[in-house]
């Protein structure tokens, strides 16, 4: 499912669909599915990049510097460390037969994962948009350094928030404009920065089951039309407008697979930080998803004909799901709403 391939040279439209850093998989198969590829960010970038986020870890870290070759191995290694839990989450599924190609990418055109058809390699290819991890990651920064912090890091805290929302729902895909202030965030308390790298993969991790999801309960129809997309090699790049059924359906799916890696929790933080205080991460999700469109006076988001509101579907899983919910996670989940409703009242009265 998750195999790199070779990509195939074509004809495409020279349009610029994918900004950031993209490792050589996702890029194979984006070309393969159609989608013309970005212009990566260059060593340079990286590499000032790096040398920010090393000065900024050698206040945290006891002096120590980091090497250069060991973060960018470990950023090369991020993206196959999610898919071994991705591959983990769904060992019980889809024992026969081709699945969906991934690609983990920044995408101009979508703040959230999909799933469309590839009809030029007659699979469907599951996008996972990185806009929404960097807006999970952010906005749980922002409100935690908010609430724990107090002067200059309150005021920090409170910034990224609201950054990452507008980034978010605007849809602004280049990792540069973020990178900086998430680094910065994730060096000023350790404590807060494994809660909120914690449920952003936790997250992620979510919405790619979900979008599993569509394809497992067969929601992918013959032919289907992406609003806006490019090329895929001969008529429209394709995805598809879910009912409410389907989501809440697909929703259900990706969090039954989801609390099945919970009893793997140590297996799994040997590789991310992630355990039972976070199995609320889809609710949280939802959560922050209504806050944002709220404070961006996006209503319109609220409730859509494809997507019930973010709330209802939180409220559908907590009802469908809530009992299997661990100890932690509730202890957990009382902090942070205790936090996420002071920080709405904050912002929105």
């Amino acid at each position: 499912m998750l195999v790199p391939e070779i990509p195939l040279l074509g004809k495409a439209k020279e349009e610029n669909h994918f900004q950031g850093l993209l490792n050589d998989m996702a890029r194979n198969i984006l070309i393969r599915s159609g989608f013309v590829s970005f212009t990566p960010s260059s060593d340079t970038d990286v590499a000032q990049f790096i040398e920010h986020f090393s000065g900024l870890w050698e206040r945290v870290g006891d002096g120590f510097t980091p090497n250069p070759q060991d973060i960018k191995r470990q950023m090369d290694e991020y993206e196959s460390i999610l898919y071994d839990v991705w591959r983990l989450a769904l060992r019980n599924d889809f024992a026969s037969g081709p699945t969906p190609l991934v690609a983990q990418a920044a995408v101009t055109r979508t703040a959230n994962p999909l799933i469309f058809r590839s009809h030029r390699l007659k699979r469907p290819v599951v996008i996972m948009a990185i806009e929404f991890w960097l807006f999970i990651a952010g906005t749980v920064f922002g409100l935690l350094h908010w609430a724990e912090g107090s002067g200059e890091r309150e005021t920090v805290g409170k910034n990224l928030f609201i950054s990452s929302v507008k980034r978010w729902v605007t849809n602004d895909p280049n990792p540069s404009t973020i990178g900086r202030d998430l680094a910065e965030a994730a060096t000023l308390d350790l404590d807060i920065s494994n809660y909120a790298v914690g449920l952003a993969d936790a997250a992620f991790t979510w919405a790619f089951l979900h979008e599993m999801g569509h394809f497992a309960l067969n929601h992918l129809p013959t032919a289907e039309v992406m609003r806006g997309m490019s090329a895929d090699g001969t008529a429209t790049a394709t995805s598809i407008v879910y009912g409410h059924e389907d989501e809440l359906a697909a929703d259900a799916f990706g969090f039954d697979r989801y609390l099945g890696l919970m009893p793997l929790t140590m297996e799994l933080r040997q590789h991310i930080r992630f355990g039972p205080q976070i199995d609320h991460a889809p609710i949280v999700a939802f959560e922050l998803m209504d806050f944002a469109y709220r404070l961006e006076s996006r209503y319109d988001l609220l409730n859509s004909s494809s997507h019930p509101a973010p709330l209802e579907r939180a409220k559908v899983l907590m009802m469908s799901r809530g009992s299997d919910l661990s100890e932690e996670g509730c202890d957990w989940y009382g902090y942070w709403s205790e936090r996420l409703a002071a920080l709405q009242v904050e912002l929105l009265g």
